[in-house]
């Protein structure tokens, strides 16, 4: 510390570390199952002593908190990305790349679908959550001010056909045999397709005004996720905004 003030180094240096922890426990925990998963294994994994990783966290289950808030940076980070590569993305392709963005997240797919295998002990505690419901009911909120959903049913039949969408089609899909079985792609298309269809999105709408809003919303959304995982790291007043 110079001055008062942490050197850029020692918060680099500490965001390192909680990245390589972060990163090492979601692999663990995907393919062992949190309940399996250790702070042993994960200081090991990511290469460092154990005592290490109780300079961020007192005990596992804060280190499995803060791992789904890098997964959700992680995933907002990559559907802002592939909406920014369109000139104009619809509502369509908002929950094509949502879901994809989850899809690719196995940790976030997991929480979606309170997958038991994966989150063990703390299935239940997930299981009342409101990630999931506020990130969809916020999106849903915006396509209603711009006038680009539906008005045959209301905002909790719409919130339930867009989780009945996201997760009937993933459940669906990990049931089924392996040669049907439908890619990752397939299923982010099935999902929007029925998600579009179901709720009739973009009718009318200004093509530019809603990806304004789009585009928006998730900085914002990217924003809240960042600093929410810079306070489970214990890096938000060290620099990390």
């Amino acid at each position: 510390m110079v001055g008062g003030r942490v050197r850029t180094d020692d918060v680099e240096g500490r965001r390192a570390r909680a990245d390589a922890v972060l990163g090492a426990a979601a692999d663990l925990i995907g393919r062992w199952g949190y309940d399996k998963t250790t702070i042993d294994d994960i200081a090991r994994t990511a290469g460092i002593a154990k005592g290490t990783v109780y300079l961020h966290w007192k005990t596992k289950d804060e280190v499995f908190v803060a791992v789904l808030r890098r997964e959700r940076v992680l995933m907002l980070e990559a559907v802002r990305d592939s909406l920014l590569a369109e000139s104009a993305p619809g509502p369509r392709a908002v929950f094509r790349h949502l879901a994809a963005g989850l899809i690719g997240r196995p940790l976030m797919r997991a929480v979606l679908l309170n997958e038991l295998a994966v989150l063990g002990r703390l299935a239940l505690r997930l299981r009342s959550g409101t990630t999931w419901r506020s990130s969809f009911t916020d999106f849903l909120d915006t396509l209603r001010e711009h006038g680009a959903i539906g008005d045959d049913r209301d905002e909790r039949g719409q919130l339930a056909l867009v989780n009945a969408a996201f997760i009937g089609v993933l459940t669906t899909a990990s049931l089924m045999p392996e040669h049907p079985r439908l890619s990752a792609d397939e299923q982010a298309d099935l999902i929007a397709d029925v998600v579009d269809r179901t709720l009739g999105l973009g009718a009318g709408v200004d093509p530019a005004a809603l990806s304004r809003a789009t585009t928006a919303y998730f900085d914002a959304a990217h924003t809240v996720a960042r600093r929410k995982l810079a306070e489970a790291t214990g890096l938000a007043d060290r620099g990390n905004a």
